[in-house]
């Protein structure tokens, strides 16, 4: 027995006897794990640079939305953007700082559209939130800080085609509420008012008890509203957070800027928002609604000297398609495609006196025309794709692209960025005509006017 114990409690006899190979194959086994722990530290490395998405605060009911950001909390991973899809990116640029305030504007509303059709194409729900949210978390929103009265580079009559616009600019950030307010977080900057404090309002038109006749409006508070039913409102509201803060800026005369949203079928959303400028808040009070339950009432009147309203142009005029070409102002030719395009392309004149028709010395094309001089390779070979497009990482084509298809397919193909080159699918490409990297060689679909002058 005594024997037994002892080489049972000997291991060190045991391992001596083992053979070579076995301890070779022990060793490998060893240095695979050593290799796998590496690429695991150095996956979670990466993923610690990469930029996701959550927009579980953005989706936050009426009542509960203060200030339109994320909460700082793990956001969750996106399972369609990791199986291949194209990947959110943000650049900044330091010497945006030195730029033009409308060109601000511009590359900022420019930058949101961008993360916007980069959600549209990894099919992500509400991609419009989306984006907002990824220009929060690059610290991309233009203005991040509320601010009293005007925004440099955004004149009254400035048109924003989505809330989610709105918001990634800085302009009003609620995307749902309709006041928007600075917070007990300003109480250094603006101690010699109290807070809360509007700086924004936008007319929806969603209450029942607003009225609105352009230079004075009866705007009518937040809370209370079905918002996911007959739009009619529920419950008495509560003089607090936006009511409360236009109470504020009644006592100490602080304008908020005014925004209104009207129907538009040119817009994603089906909305365009129009800023109309400064207004004055005069007076409050409180009364008994249409549907008998307690509202705030605020009775707002424009500022003097600024430019003349816009939202009757957006209406009728900017927002709408004409009929027919018989309403085009100085319409010089119905269509200088001579009926070669599916859409007629007309052409106008509203300079000359004497206006003049294009058509004269004039010839349209509608295929590709190649100079001499070019020399196109016939043993150039496209994609192996079948039907359509839709793997970045197989796609021949896309990687001539950087990697990524330039197309998302919105709107029967749009871009999603300016680009000085596009490689699109061709004749030796395996897809078919519906692909959505094939988007300059459908027909037009769009509306064009040539205007001369």
């Amino acid at each position: 027995m005594a024997g037994k114990r002892k080489r049972a409690n000997a291991p060190d006899q045991t391992e001596r006897r083992s053979s070579v190979r076995v301890q070779k194959v022990r060793q490998k086994a060893l240095d695979e794990k050593a290799r796998l722990v590496q690429e695991r530290v150095k996956l979670l490395s990466d993923r610690k640079s990469e930029i996701c998405v959550d927009d579980t605060e953005l989706h936050e009911k009426e009542e509960e939305n203060v200030d339109g950001s994320p909460k700082r909390r793990s956001p969750p991973k996106l399972t369609a953007m990791q199986k291949g899809k194209q990947k959110l990116s943000v650049s900044l640029n330091g010497k945006d700082v030195n730029l033009e305030p409308h060109l601000k504007v511009t590359k900022c509303l420019r930058l949101f559209n961008k993360q916007y059709l980069l959600c549209v194409q990894a099919k992500l729900s509400r991609p419009d939130l989306k984006g907002v949210t990824e220009m929060i978390k690059a610290k991309a929103i233009l203005y991040p800080r509320k601010i009293i009265g005007d925004l440099p580079g955004i004149d009254v009559g400035h048109r924003f085609f989505s809330r989610a616009e709105m918001c990634a600019v800085g302009f009003h950030n609620h995307w749902l509420n309709g006041i928007d307010y600075m917070s007990m977080e300003y109480e250094k900057e603006y101690s010699n008012y109290k807070l809360p404090l509007a700086v924004s309002i936008v007319m929806s038109g969603q209450y029942e008890d607003d009225l609105d006749n352009a230079d004075t409006v009866t705007y009518t508070g937040q809370g209370g509203h079905n918002l996911t039913g007959n739009k009619r409102q529920i419950k008495d509201q509560l003089l607090e957070r936006g009511n409360l803060a236009l109470k504020h800026c009644c006592e100490y005369n602080v304008p908020v800027r005014v925004t209104r949203g009207h129907n538009c079928k040119s817009s994603y959303t089906k909305r365009v928002y129009t800023y109309d400028g400064l207004y004055k808040v005069e007076k409050f009070w409180a009364q008994k609604g249409v549907s008998g339950f307690t509202v705030y009432k605020y009775r707002l009147k424009r500022l003097e000297g600024q430019p003349e309203l816009t939202t009757d142009q957006v209406n009728f005029v900017a927002g709408r398609i004409p009929t027919s070409t018989s309403e085009i102002e100085g319409l010089v030719c119905e269509d200088i495609s001579g009926g070669l395009e599916f859409k007629g392309i007309p052409a106008t004149n509203r300079v000359d006196d004497s206006p003049v028709s294009p058509t004269s010395g004039f010839t349209y094309i509608k295929s590709l025309i190649i100079e001499p001089n070019v020399i196109i390779p016939k043993s150039s070979t496209g994609c192996n794709c079948r039907g359509s497009c839709t793997d970045s990482k197989k796609c021949a084509c896309a990687k001539l692209n950087g990697g990524n298809f330039p197309y998302v397919d919105l709107n029967d193909g749009r871009l999603i960025e300016s680009r000085d080159v596009v490689f699109e699918c061709g004749p030796h490409c395996g897809c078919g005509p519906k692909c959505v990297n094939r988007t300059s060689q459908k027909r037009l679909r769009f509306n064009l006017e040539v205007c001369i002058g």
